[in-house]
């Protein structure tokens, strides 16, 4: 009995045990979560959360940041480290055409007056396009006269001493043209050119100004000079990087081959001529333009020029550019450079020479033409050095008042006050009658006969001044 007492009482504590701790463990189960309690479930949903969001920030902010130092990048490349856009706009429309070495095309391109890019041209059977190079030209040439030197990259614009008003007005950009150098100085420096130099050399002349043997390296060269094989003349080119020739026009057709280098042409159809402001006929820099495009500065000065659409057409070697006359180009060796090109007279030059041979009216015997001639004369210096809305305002405000007062006054100043009075009897003149030449105005000059004697009164006036 006692042993069996014994048996059951451990079985029962063991069974007891056993309650017990599922007990314990359903307590532990059904336990409330304390929130505050971090190794609580939620506690660690919330916190992996977090850490989620923070991780996703951080990847965003650094995404951010490295797409602002991007844009920035860009930005200081384009408008400091980059050269800034030009003040013109570009349209690069022009043709190019792959020809063989024996195509005929200098009548077709001249018929097209358009600029042209021509690669494959005869001209890469030359002597000179497989041998010339700085070097060769070093040993074959001994001196080069008429050299270009300037203390700035840029040539130009020209200056033509021969012209009218040479007198009064000063070379825009002095740099010299007539100097000489032993071939050794002048090559040696173009093909060592340094980042920083106080003188730019540049050189063009006849084929013949480098040596008597350099005609026979541009063999054959008969299609160049077709167009008018007795008016012509070619020319060598040479240069060192950055030389920028000023933008101008030519009055001839203008073949140009690339042997050495590249260059860059901006070219302007004679349309644009008045947003480029080109000098008047008269003036040492004629044919040139005002503006230099290569300085952004001029553009407050010349604001048409952000109208003006040009093309840029870069030539390497064996490339051949054909230019028609009258286009403006303006141009920038990109690289050591040598070139050769030819020009030859347009069709239009006999006209033109033909028109400036002609006697002006003012020399003609006839005192009406005479009056009528001083008349227009009068009227184109004032069109040509003021605007007329502002030079009418002159005359309305200015003249009229000071010249009308007294006699005294109208003959001290006498030479001013006819050129007022003639400025008068130009807006006498209807628009009408002066679209006429001058062999049409006889039928009207009874009409009006009154105005035309004063004009011959003021031209005899004017002469006696």
């Amino acid at each position: 009995s006692v042993q069996f007492y014994n048996q059951t009482r451990n079985s029962s504590t063991r069974e007891m045990s056993e309650i017990n701790c599922r007990k314990g463990e359903n307590v532990k189960k059904n336990k409330p979560t304390d929130s505050t309690d971090p190794d609580s479930p939620s506690k660690k949903t919330s916190f992996q959360i977090q850490q989620r969001y923070k991780r996703k920030l951080s990847i965003i902010l650094a995404t951010l940041t490295f797409l602002n130092l991007i844009a920035g990048s860009i930005y200081v490349w384009k408008f400091y480290l980059q050269d800034p856009p030009p003040p013109y706009n570009i349209v690069n429309d022009y043709e190019t055409w792959s020809i063989g070495e024996n195509d005929v095309f200098a009548r077709k391109a001249a018929d097209g007056a358009k600029p042209l890019l021509i690669k494959g041209s005869v001209a890469n059977r030359w002597y000179a396009m497989k041998q010339w190079n700085v070097d060769y030209l070093e040993k074959k040439v001994n001196t080069l006269s008429h050299v270009y030197v300037n203390t700035n990259k840029w040539f130009g614009p020209y200056y033509d001493s021969n012209k009218p008003f040479t007198p009064f007005v000063a070379r825009r950009n002095p740099y010299k043209d007539d100097v000489t150098m032993k071939s050794a100085d002048f090559f040696s420096h173009i093909k060592t050119k340094g980042e920083e130099q106080d003188m730019y050399l540049y050189y063009t002349g006849g084929i013949g100004s480098i040596g008597h043997w350099a005609l026979a390296d541009v063999q054959p060269i008969q299609e160049f000079i077709s167009l008018k094989p007795d008016h012509n003349s070619i020319n060598v080119w040479l240069g060192e990087p950055e030389v920028i020739t000023h933008m101008h026009y030519d009055g001839y057709h203008n073949f140009y081959v690339q042997i050495q280098g590249r260059k860059k042409f901006t070219v302007f159809s004679p349309s644009e001529w008045k947003h480029l402001y080109p000098y008047p006929y008269l003036h040492p820099h004629h044919a040139q333009a005002q503006v230099n495009i290569s300085n952004v500065n001029d553009t407050d000065k010349f604001p048409f020029i952000a109208k003006a659409t040009g093309m840029e057409i870069t030539l390497g070697p064996g490339d051949l550019l054909y230019l028609p006359p009258l286009w403006f180009h303006h141009v920038e060796a990109l690289e050591t450079s040598i070139s050769v090109n030819v020009w030859s007279d347009s069709e239009q030059t006999p006209t033109v020479n033909k028109l400036f041979s002609n006697r002006i009216p003012v020399y003609e015997e006839d005192t009406r033409y005479k009056g009528i001639a001083t008349v227009l004369l009068i009227d184109g210096i004032f069109d040509r050095v003021c605007a007329r809305k502002k030079c009418l305002g002159l005359i309305e405000e200015g003249l009229w008042n000071r010249y009308n007062t007294t006699y005294q006054v109208v003959v001290k100043r006498r030479s001013t006050y006819q050129l007022f009075k003639l400025y008068k009897i130009r807006y006498k003149l209807t628009q009408r009658v002066l679209e006429y030449s001058i062999k049409n105005y006889e039928p009207w000059y009874d009409e009006y006969n009154g105005i035309l004697c004063e004009g011959e009164g003021l031209y005899e006036d004017l002469v006696r001044e």
